[in-house]
């Protein structure tokens, strides 16, 4: 997993996009929007596990892919082309870049989110049901700043609005000190810090459990084993503040002054944490073009006993060596309230059993003739976790299939983690019998149209074979 690991930190670190965002329905598929009656064969992993039941004359028995990847980026704080200059480009900020930087930011959220299908296969009988085995990562994190924050981001040291003055200690350390320092509770107050990335072995399976002339019904489960490589929960509200956080070595936080009695030494991807959880589903297919799905996907938990660390309110009296962040990377920026951990409040942790962001899901869709199948979704997050949608996620998606090699996808999205966007997705099928299968699509045409706003995602599948 270490060349996974090296593209996430070059799509976040460097300067790129992780998707929430891929949106719930991307799935490294050739598509964003609705998805729960929408994917079969593996891709419905994770989504819906009783599509696999499904079956008809077009089946495939046996589906392969590999490297699909989905991606997005969503926010308010900055533009089209400041993503373009600044983020993707690693941009380091001048001074005045900065100044602005820290205007934008003020309670305007940032999303990101990363899928990555390292393999999956899928099995279809038509007896005996489908089974579906998946190897895939996900990252996903969102954070919201007030405005001391976002100066103490963006300024460190140099933020003269708060800090008395600077001096320099034995150590040639560069220490500014306030007079007047104050809880963190109150200074963060409004802010937010969340962030999961994880890898999960999922095994599905779904089947047809009645049959009758108008009805089919079909159920599914699908199991998860978890490998936890890194977590932050940090809220600040007028009641107080809560926070915990453990990262991989690879995201190489300095742990330095802390006795950490669950430490994960060395270097590259180790897991933190480990833990389980369980995918469930049920499609109704009637009068044969009419399908309804619901499910609950993500119920369980990891926990995170490697590098923990608690969140303690404490006073902001001194900042040391931070002249705040010089790039709008996401992972700079997660990486930088690690790091404060002798001025924010970072402590040693203990154990601790996180929930998985589960999902409610609920969709349907219709097939109007050969060509043409059109539906919706909707999802409900069941809980505030890392990694959890923020709001009620709504999509319309329709699949247009003018020949049996080309199927278009579009459709419209509201809520979850972004605005108002609509996906647009080419999948091409190649060989005999479409053996060789590739897909390509965009979060949102709307972001090359206007500047606001904008949801830049991306989600790519060249790796894909059905027999």
């Amino acid at each position: 997993m270490k060349t996974f690991s090296a593209f996430l930190l070059l799509l976040l670190g460097a300067g790129s996009l992780r998707a929430q965002g891929v949106s719930p329905a991307s799935n490294g598929s050739s598509r964003y929007g609705a998805a729960t009656t929408f994917l079969q064969d593996y891709q419905t992993v994770g989504i819906n596990p009783a599509n696999l039941g499904l079956w008809n004359k077009e089946t495939k028995m046996i589906t392969f892919g590999a490297a699909e990847i989905g991606m997005q980026l969503h926010t308010n704080a900055l533009t089209r082309k400041d993503i373009f200059s600044k983020v993707i480009k690693s941009h380091t900020l001048t001074a005045a870049e900065k100044t602005q930087a820290i205007q934008d930011f003020i309670y305007h959220p940032v999303a990101v989110n990363l899928d990555l299908l390292v393999a999956g296969v899928s099995v279809q009988l038509p007896k005996l049901g489908g089974f579906a085995f998946t190897l895939r990562q996900h990252a996903a994190g969102n954070y919201e700043f007030n405005n001391f924050v976002s100066n103490l981001l963006f300024r460190g040291i140099h933020d003269q609005d708060y800090f008395s003055h600077i001096i320099t200690d034995a150590n040639q350390n560069q220490v500014a000190v306030s007079d007047t320092p104050q809880y963190i509770s109150r200074l963060f107050n409004g802010t937010s810090i969340n962030y999961l990335w994880y890898q999960s072995y999922n095994l599905s399976y779904g089947r047809q459990v009645l049959k009758t002339d108008l009805l089919n019904l079909y159920g599914g489960i699908g199991l998860q084993y978890l490998q936890g490589f890194g977590i932050m929960s940090a809220q600040f509200t007028g009641d107080g503040l809560q926070g915990f956080t453990a990262n991989s070595p690879l995201l190489k936080i300095d742990y330095s002054g802390l006795n950490l009695q669950n430490a994960v030494v060395g270097n590259g991807l180790k897991q933190v944490g480990t833990g389980a959880g369980v995918d469930i589903g049920v499609t109704a297919l009637l009068f044969k073009i009419l399908k309804i799905g619901v499910a609950i996907t993500d119920l369980g938990s990891i926990t995170w006993s490697g590098n923990s660390l608690d969140l303690k309110d404490t006073k902001l009296d001194s900042l040391k060596n931070f002249g705040g962040v010089s790039t709008l990377s996401p992972v700079d920026i997660f990486k930088a309230f690690n790091n404060l951990k002798e001025s924010v409040g970072w402590q040693e942790g203990v154990t601790r059993k996180v929930a998985l962001p589960a999902r409610l899901r609920f969709g349907s869709s219709i097939a109007l003739g050969k060509m043409l199948e059109a539906g919706f979704d909707i999802v409900q997050p069941l809980n505030d976790k890392p990694g959890s949608l923020t709001n009620t996620y709504f999509a319309l998606g329709v699949d247009f299939q003018p020949i049996k090699s080309l199927t278009f996808s579009s459709g419209l999205i509201a809520g979850g983690n972004t605005d108002t966007d609509i996906p647009f997705g080419v999948a091409i099928s190649a060989g005999a019998n479409q053996l060789y299968q590739f897909g390509i699509s965009v979060a949102d045409v709307l972001t090359f149209i206007q500047p606001s706003k904008p949801t830049l995602g991306l989600s790519l599948g060249f790796l894909r074979f059905q027999f």
